[in-house]
């Protein structure tokens, strides 16, 4: 899994939650930018420019999911988001 050590010590930095890499499920998909759920993206994501189809990685463990949205050519983030029960509780953006 591409990104754990980081994903985990996101997890501890904001949320205090400690795991361990065996912990977590995962998965990576393409997406158009259209196919993304709003209610669970910062509102400031519309100011990231980005191309329509985005790599989408997903990092499942107990109620939380980490996104990182990349580019699809050369994997560059745009945007890292944490939720915690379905609910946005923390977004980073690096596109700046």
């Amino acid at each position: 899994m591409r990104n754990i050590k980081f994903v985990m010590e996101l997890l501890d930095k904001q949320l205090g939650v400690s795991t361990g890499a065996s912990d977590f499920g995962y998965e990576s998909v393409t997406l158009d930018r259209s196919e993304l759920d709003t209610d669970l993206l910062p509102g400031y994501f519309d100011e990231i420019q980005t191309d329509e189809t985005l790599l989408i990685h997903f990092y499942n463990v107990y109620d939380y999911i980490v996104y990182i949205v990349a580019d699809v050519k050369d994997s560059r983030w745009w945007l890292v988001g944490i939720l915690k029960a379905g609910k946005l509780a923390f977004s980073r953006r690096f596109d700046l």
